[in-house]
């Protein structure tokens, strides 16, 4: 998050995104809020995003990220795809997890669930792969 808050014009690159699938990830929500409202204004600046998310809880948090740098400016699209690759494949494991959870306590997954994990699974292979 502090990569797209000192960058929000980075939220627009093709490696910026979030899987659509519903995962306990902490922190997940605020993230897809935070890279859609970003992506939606292509000249936000760090400090008007601070100004327009001041008066949300995460105002302060969000201004004490601007305030540390992370890594070289040249380096920060880099870094912040392979941390949304990251995000991603947390995404898939929570998942997996829950639906390998449900399958153990049902005692099976319905059709629509079973495809749903076979398809999960291949993701997570694929990003390893990466």
């Amino acid at each position: 998050m502090a990569l797209l808050v000192q960058r929000p014009e980075l939220a627009q690159a093709e490696q910026v995104f979030l899987l659509d699938i519903s995962a306990p990830v902490k922190g997940l929500d605020f993230l897809r809020e935070l890279v859609d409202f970003c992506a939606q204004k292509p000249h936000l600046s760090t400090a008007k995003l601070l100004e327009l998310w001041r008066e949300r809880p995460e105002g302060p948090w969000l201004a004490h990220m601007a305030a540390h740098t992370l890594c070289p400016e040249d380096d920060m699209p880099a870094a912040l795809s392979e941390t949304m690759a990251r995000i991603r494949l947390r995404q898939v494991q929570a998942r997996v997890r829950e639906l390998q959870q449900a399958q153990l306590v049902e005692g099976g997954l319905d059709d629509i669930r079973t495809a749903e994990l076979r398809e999960l699974l291949s993701l997570r292979f694929d990003n390893r792969q990466d």
